[in-house]
């Protein structure tokens, strides 16, 4: 039994706090369980940095503090006290923007990329490679409509199902929580055996559930960290929405790849067509 994460899973580290790495070292742990495909390898490159770079533009709009105007202000006892602390917190601030732009800019100091890179030079020379077959059954897919689908200007989801197809002598648990697999599922398990004789389970939408499916049982502190990150995620997905102040009704979802704030129609950004998860 084998496991592929999807790329979102990989990038949903950097929408939760540090302590959920520990869950990337439990897939590292167990790489020899993991399929990795080269598709999966870009998308986690490409939008690795499109990710940290809308967190700090939100960071530095969230944590603004604005001068003061009124000169009135400047007779009060402690006034000046307040000064001193907000030019303390601007310092800090600085260093925040200063931390995370080095990140931006040096994968190498940032421990999700480590982590990943990891994963990728434990599994050198097993990786899942593209090739024009590929490309081509992936664009073919697309053309007639069979899921998985990505958006409309990509086949990155075409390109790992047909991937797992060519590839596959082994059953398969499959962990997404987007869209692409879980409304599709039905159809994607039945193809998956007819054209390997093989299985497919899940989709999972947690890493320790799927490691579980194939008999890796892992402790208590591991199963609470993921519940928490999931629940930092939504949060997380949640910042990103942006609503009628009137009604107070989510109207549309900013998307946390590229910042384009809308229309967005069925949970895929309008911009850049990545999937918007509600």
């Amino acid at each position: 039994m084998k496991i592929i994460i999807d790329s979102n899973i990989y990038l949903d580290f950097y929408r939760s706090n540090n302590e959920s790495i520990k869950i990337f070292d439990e897939i590292i742990k167990n790489s020899d369980h993991i399929i990795l495909t080269d598709q999966i390898i870009q998308e986690f490159y490409r939008n690795r940095e499109t990710i940290l770079k809308n967190i700090l533009v939100k960071f530095e709009s969230e944590s603004k503090i604005e001068n003061f105007s009124s000169e009135f202000l400047k007779g009060l006892k402690d006034f000046s006290s307040l000064l001193e602390i907000q030019k303390k917190y601007n310092n800090y601030r600085k260093k925040v923007k200063s931390e995370l732009q080095n990140i931006i800019d040096d994968p190498y100091s940032d421990e999700v990329f480590l982590k990943f890179e990891e994963l990728v030079n434990k599994l050198r020379g097993n990786i899942l490679l593209t090739n024009d077959e590929i490309l081509s059954l992936a664009r073919d897919r697309k053309s007639v409509g069979n899921p998985p689908a990505s958006d409309k200007y990509s086949v990155g989801d075409e390109i790992n199902w047909e991937l797992l197809l060519k590839n596959s002598e082994n059953d398969i648990t499959i962990v997404g929580r987007d869209r692409t697999f879980i409304d599709n599922i039905s159809f994607l398990k039945l193809e998956f055996n007819r054209k390997t004789g093989r299985q497919i389970y899940g989709p999972f939408m947690k890493i320790t559930d799927a490691l579980n499916s194939i008999g890796i049982v892992e402790g208590e502190e591991i199963l609470q960290l993921e519940n928490k990150q999931i629940e930092q995620i939504k949060l997380f997905d949640s910042f990103w929405r942006t609503k009628d102040f009137n009604s107070e009704e989510i109207i549309s979802l900013i998307c946390p790849y590229c910042g384009y704030d809308g229309p967005n129609i069925d949970e895929i950004c309008s911009q850049c067509g990545l999937p918007i998860n509600k």
